[in-house]
């Protein structure tokens, strides 16, 4: 680009998208417009995606909202008569939006559930995304405008119908590189999502310049193979194959290790350089350096309002749990990572010397040489109808939880 030529940068209400880190200006092409990228130093122009070398993923990374993303909470658990129901009906288990869903009380009321794509914007005759990486004191932060679409199966029903209510958690999702190879799959959390006319703004905040660093090499770099992961939480009346029960009273396991807490009073805070979940003077969770799997730690406890932090194996648990008053926490919390098994297929088994709680060929959790503590696991997951592993931070995660 010439160097009087006028930058193509994209804007948005505020001010010009500036990317700024310490290695230079660079420009991503695709076939809708430019990507600005830029500090005082100097730039760095990647060959356009028609020449011989491949554009930063930048110019690829794409707003994935497809059904499978799509989280619900049941309200209805032992099923009841529909004009009990308050919620909107769902004509399937199968939770999708390419679905119309029905008002309980007037079947001929629908809704439709939206998709969610990186917003565009004409600038001197381009269509080019609205997005931006700033750099602050320590960190900086990632503002990504989204907009709003039906599924395209579903389009024109859906302009006759209204929006389901919904509320929407937005990830940054990319390949983690170990000295140039991909060692697994790292998905951080946009701490704040707000509305505007016709979409939404999503923000990720990073605190320190090396996850800025980061941050910026997952977006332009092809490597990482980034995506912008957009989860969708409902809450909808559906029909069910089979009913899990939740006690009334607490269960009541023999041995349990808890240790009681007051969620209202925990908080995030920075103890030697680390970062840490605290009620208190007692820590409840360490991070190293992450204040982000921290703040998303903190999040989690308090939705589910988690009071007990519970244990198999001390001092080097081979099983980490909480409970919200003696139950276990139940629903989907938006944005978590969470990986659901069956209760009725999982079993305790021997593979080459090590103890493990699997699903068929799906390890879901290792014991080691510990058969006692595999089959104490094994007893709490049933008593609990346990049925998701949870993580924060993979593919090392700094916390793990179990919930219905």
């Amino acid at each position: 680009m010439p160097e009087n030529e006028a930058e193509p940068v994209i804007r948005d209400h505020r001010k010009k998208v500036v990317v700024r880190d310490h290695r230079g200006e660079v420009i991503v092409r695709d076939h809708r417009g430019e990507v600005i990228v830029r500090d005082h130093r100097g730039k760095v122009t990647p060959v356009d995606p028609r020449g011989q070398e491949t554009a930063p993923a930048a110019a690829n990374m794409v707003a994935v909202a497809g059904p499978s993303l799509i989280e619900a909470e049941i309200v209805h658990e032992a099923g009841v008569p529909r004009d009990q129901i308050t919620v909107p009906v769902s004509p399937s288990k199968e939770l999708s939006d390419t679905l119309l869903y029905e008002d309980a009380a007037n079947p001929a009321l629908r809704y439709y559930l939206p998709r969610y794509r990186i917003a565009e914007q004409l600038v001197s005759g381009r269509r080019q995304f609205r997005l931006v990486l700033e750099q602050g004191q320590q960190g900086g932060r990632l503002v990504v405008h989204l907009e709003k679409f039906p599924e395209p199966e579903i389009a024109q029903e859906a302009g006759q119908a209204q929006e389901l209510a919904h509320d929407v958690a937005v990830a940054l999702a990319y390949r983690v590189q170990s000295d140039g190879v991909g060692s697994g799959e790292k998905e951080l959390v946009f701490q704040e999502v707000t509305t505007e006319e016709g979409g939404l703004i999503a923000v990720l905040e990073v605190s320190t310049l090396s996850e800025l660093t980061q941050l910026y090499q997952a977006m332009t770099v092809v490597d990482y193979q980034s995506r912008l992961v957009i989860h969708r939480a409902i809450t909808v009346a559906a029909p069910l194959d089979r009913v899990i029960p939740i006690p009334d009273t607490p269960v009541q396991i023999a041995d349990e290790d808890c240790i009681p807490f007051d969620f209202q009073r925990a908080e995030v805070q920075q103890v030697n350089g680390r970062w840490k979940v605290v009620v208190g003077s007692m820590w409840l969770l360490d991070f190293e350096g992450s204040q982000s799997e921290a703040n998303q730690a903190l999040q989690i406890i308090q939705h589910y309002q988690l009071n007990q932090q519970c244990f198999v194996g001390r001092p080097q648990p081979s099983l980490e749990y909480f409970l919200a008053n003696g139950r276990p926490p139940s629903g989907a919390m938006v944005g978590e990572d969470c990986i659901g098994f069956n209760l009725d297929q999982i079993e305790v088994v021997n593979i080459n010397g090590r103890w493990k709680i699997v699903e068929g060929s799906h390890w879901i959790m290792d014991f080691e040489g510990n058969e006692h503590e595999a089959r104490k696991a094994f007893e709490i997951i049933k008593a609990y109808g346990f049925t998701h592993t949870c993580y924060v931070g993979r593919p090392n995660p700094s916390m793990r939880y179990l919930r219905r």
